[in-house]
């Protein structure tokens, strides 16, 4: 794995650690309010970084041409030889 990504994941280990160790300090109804922004289970942000695998190494993409690439390389372009190119082309226009 490269450095950052490295970096990224001993940061989010210890943002965990300080997060749950804050967790016994609290009341019951902001232990949970606490609980449920950590388990993510309401989005409060709207953008995120897509994970993606080039040149055998994990990256993050935050640019949004970076991001549209990606998905359509994911879910439009289809290594199926039944779909034409130019179907696919036709489809991108709408």
């Amino acid at each position: 794995m490269s450095e950052t990504v490295v970096l990224i994941k001993q940061a989010e280990s210890n943002y965990w650690l300080t997060e749950c160790a804050k967790l016994s300090q609290l009341d019951d109804q902001s232990m949970w309010k606490a609980i449920e922004r950590l388990t993510n289970q309401h989005s409060a942000s709207a953008v995120k970084p897509v994970r993606s695998q080039q040149q055998d190494e994990e990256v993050y993409l935050f640019n949004d041409s970076e991001t549209v690439a990606e998905m359509e390389k994911h879910h439009v372009l289809v290594d199926d030889p039944e779909i034409q190119t130019d179907e696919v082309t036709f489809l991108q226009c709408y």
